[in-house]
């Protein structure tokens, strides 16, 4: 790696770190300095990767079993349910609240609805 240029911060005040090894040698220092500020080697980013979906895949192997909690996003709206029942291609959600923009909404009344799986996923 030649260098690392981190960037930090919002739009009206940010900051830029750049990281460099001293010439002709990559030192340990440079590459704990690269590791905390968050670089990961080729490697190191598909072992995560690969981590991440195979959690993924897990969670969303219970998205059949009733009473798991599930999420549908549709920025800026996103719905929060419970699985009722299910069959080979569709969940039934009891669908129990609705956030826009992050913020519960008041006055909403739950409902049924049937569904395709991959429109949902599990909730954390």
């Amino acid at each position: 790696m030649l260098f690392m240029a981190k960037e930090s911060g919002n739009a009206g005040d940010f900051t830029i770190e750049v990281i460099e090894p001293v010439p002709g040698i990559v030192s340990e220092e440079y590459r704990l300095r690269l590791a905390q500020a968050g670089y990961q080697t080729p490697v190191e980013s598909a072992r995560r990767l690969a981590e991440a979906q195979r959690q993924f895949t897990e969670k969303q192997a219970r998205i059949g079993e009733r009473g798991t909690k599930v999420c549908r996003d549709a920025p800026p709206v996103k719905l929060v349910g419970f699985v009722e029942d299910t069959n080979q291609d569709k969940i039934k959600v009891l669908v129990s609240a609705r956030y826009v923009a992050g913020m519960l909404t008041g006055g909403f009344n739950q409902y049924l609805i049937w569904e395709p799986k991959q429109s949902w996923r599990v909730c954390d």
